[in-house]
């Protein structure tokens, strides 16, 4: 279906739709329409609603409001295609705007990836998982599941699935930008590691030009090894590089130390002052640099062994206190 199709009217309800928690009534629709300079009536909000949902983009819910189908997000999705690219995308940086996570209280929602798994292969998924949350090549052994139905912003879990949910390395970007640090996700890559020592990356990914995690493309596409890792020592992960300013670089470490005690670690490397071999451009000489493990690596082996592939990373705000060891919640 080409943009051109929908009136400006309709995208914007598509739009207030799609960045929406929960249902919206064609009231508040009506709204948040004049706010974005849009000014008509609940009445005919309800009328393009009707529409909207004999072409299958919405459900209408009764007094509850309507919200998006599957179908919708993947028309949203694509209608935004341009806003979702690059550092930060218009869904990230929602996400970090709508973070409340306070890293003394350790209370407050940060940033998960989520993964559906059948319900018949869940106890495979077991033991994969607490092997995995043994290593340090994820953010986090924290944990939470989502039963059939249950759902998180347009994670919804479908019947005959279990949805799982593990802490994201951008909740780094939340807790670095909250402390007054600006620090920026630069790229991900395949990073490599030898008897549990991290030796580099092999490839990059830059996030300047993709709508698509780059984390998501390198284990969806079959270049990671971390069940490997997990019990030779040996293989390949994801890892980001997030970079800040030099002078902040003792603040970074406090940080740092604040975040192992609140069970969020996973740090490969990090550095004052990013070498001169590893500059890709001339601002670069005033950074220092983080490597940081990616939380996906955690659901890497339930794509790797084929149980699923119905991954999402960075893909909603989750709180914390919800989230469990591994060993609590996996039953």
């Amino acid at each position: 279906m080409s943009d051109n199709e929908f009136p400006m009217t309709v995208l914007e309800i598509l739009r207030i739709l799609y960045f929406s928690e929960g249902p919206k009534t064609s009231i508040e629709l009506a709204k948040f329409l004049k706010n974005r300079g849009i000014d008509v009536d609940p009445r005919t909000v309800r009328y393009h609603l009707f529409h909207l949902e004999e072409r299958g983009f919405i459900k209408r819910l009764g007094r509850k409001g309507a919200k998006l189908t599957e179908r919708g997000v993947n028309e949203i999705r694509r209608l935004l295609i341009y806003e979702r690219i690059g550092i930060p995308s218009i869904e990230i940086e929602k996400l970090i705007t709508d973070s409340d996570y306070d890293i003394n209280k350790n209370k407050g929602k940060i940033m998960v990836n989520a993964i559906m798994v059948p319900k018949d292969k869940y106890d495979a998924v077991v033991p994969l998982l607490l092997d995995i949350s043994k290593t340090n090549v994820i953010t986090s052994p924290l944990l939470a599941i989502l039963d059939e139905k249950d759902s998180i912003w347009h994670f919804e879990v479908k019947e005959g699935y279990v949805g799982i949910l593990g802490i994201s390395s951008r909740t780094y970007d939340i807790i670095f930008q909250k402390s007054g640090i600006c620090l920026q996700s630069t790229a991900t890559g395949l990073y490599h590691l030898e008897n549990n020592i991290p030796k580099g990356f092999v490839e990059i990914i830059s996030h300047l030009g993709t709508t698509i995690s780059p984390g998501e493309l390198l284990i969806r596409g079959g270049y990671t090894s971390v069940h490997k890792v997990a019990s030779t020592g040996s293989g390949y992960v994801t890892a980001a590089i997030k970079t800040f300013s030099s002078f902040r670089y003792d603040d970074t470490l406090r940080i740092l130390e604040k975040l192992k005690k609140n069970n969020i670690s996973g740090v490969a490397e990090h550095s004052s002052i990013i070498p001169e071999n590893k500059r890709v451009n001339v601002m670069d000489k005033n950074k220092g640099y983080l490597v940081v493990y990616g939380g996906a690596n955690y659901f890497a082996p339930i794509v790797e062994t084929g149980i699923s592939k119905k991954l999402e990373i960075a893909r909603d705000l989750y709180e914390i206190q919800k989230m469990k060891e591994p060993e609590k919640v996996l039953k």
